[in-house]
């Protein structure tokens, strides 16, 4: 089916890569797009939800609830990986050479492929929510303000984020880490100094900034 997302389901992750769109969400839902408009959905073969998706070394990497990992190398034909973990996976990204996921009770998993996971130290107990790469640098985001850095997605190290709220989304551009989450948005040019950036939003109107991203400036 051919559609603008599927119904009835959130939209919870989406990346790019391939020349390919892929979009997932609640219940193992999957759906591709060419061009960002019409949208095909994909049979992932779980109805777990996914909660974030990222694309490198040539795949398509979705996790999600349950420890679940799936990949696929044209965002069509998914295949389910071994986690090694069943605590739900928050998020994923990917840098030069590995992929790094995120997860509940501070779980870090990170593989070269998409398809052999390692299970890492990250010393902290908080549920992870993000988890993004630049500057040489790897940063995940917590549900109780906590943030963590790495220089290799091994050894992480806990930074002084000035907050307890819960920091969600965490991207970088333009020579900067933007993290956001519950009422707040705080920016950092190393991920170690944070400073609180003011965004507009109260608790009136929305609670959580989910997500954020950074293109064409």
């Amino acid at each position: 089916n051919t559609n603008a997302f599927w119904a009835g389901s959130d939209v919870i992750g989406v990346a790019y890569g391939n020349n390919t769109f892929v979009s997932v969400g609640e219940d193992g839902e999957i759906s591709t797009s060419s061009d960002g408009t019409s949208w095909d959905n994909r049979s992932s073969g779980t109805t777990k939800t996914f909660r974030g998706v990222a694309y490198g070394n040539n795949t398509f990497v979705t996790v999600g609830n349950t420890g679940k990992i799936f990949t696929s190398d044209n965002g069509t034909t998914w295949t389910a990986q071994t986690s090694g973990v069943t605590v739900r996976l928050n998020g994923v990204t990917f840098s030069t050479d590995k992929f790094v996921a995120v997860g509940n009770t501070g779980t870090i998993l990170t593989s070269p492929n998409g398809t052999t996971w390692t299970a890492q130290t990250s010393g902290a107990t908080q549920n992870l929510q993000g988890v993004t790469y630049g500057n040489n640098t790897y940063i995940a985001t917590s549900d109780a303000g906590a943030i963590l850095t790495s220089p290799d997605g091994t050894t992480w190290t806990a930074q002084t984020s000035g907050t307890t709220q819960a920091l969600r989304g965490v991207t970088y551009g333009n020579n900067t880490f933007v993290v956001v989450g519950e009422e707040i948005v705080k920016t950092s040019p190393d991920g170690t100094t944070w400073t609180a950036q003011t965004s507009g939003v109260t608790a009136a109107a929305v609670n959580d900034l989910e997500g954020v991203t950074y293109g064409n400036n």
